[in-house]
């Protein structure tokens, strides 16, 4: 609702801003759906894994230009209430995209951690084909 309220606003500042939440969204998509050759299944799980740490760093600097935006009086509280929590609904949405496309496309649950349950040594359980 508030994509379709705000890429359509006068607000030159705002519409930029959602803007930039849309291409986000594109590049990941694109990166996700790209074809994949059998051979090269590791370097499509390394460019996930890279795709998200810069979902955090792009969620950081996306709440960095509200707050320039707010203090420099370019768009209005309500404005900047709707962007946060787009933004926060992109980040979210970009992580499970991500996390599906790794268990759809690299074949692996990275759900499933060692005993000691942090992601450095990490399981990778592979799943059967199905008939």
């Amino acid at each position: 609702r508030n994509v379709s309220r705000y890429i359509d606003s006068d607000n030159v500042a705002i519409r930029k801003a959602y803007d930039r939440l849309r291409r986000w969204m594109i590049k990941v998509l694109r990166k996700i759906y790209d074809p994949i050759e059998e051979d090269a299944i590791e370097e499509y799980h390394n460019n996930l894994l890279q795709m998200l740490k810069e979902v955090e760093v792009v969620l950081h600097r996306g709440h960095l230009d509200v707050d320039e935006l707010i203090r420099g009086d370019k768009i209005t509280t309500e404005m900047m209430s709707s962007l946060i929590n787009d933004q926060d609904h992109v980040h979210e949405l970009t992580k499970k995209l991500i996390t599906v496309a790794e268990i759809l496309y690299v074949h692996s649950d990275p759900l499933i951690f060692s005993k000691n349950g942090n992601n450095e040594n990490k399981e990778v359980v592979q799943l059967e084909e199905p008939n």
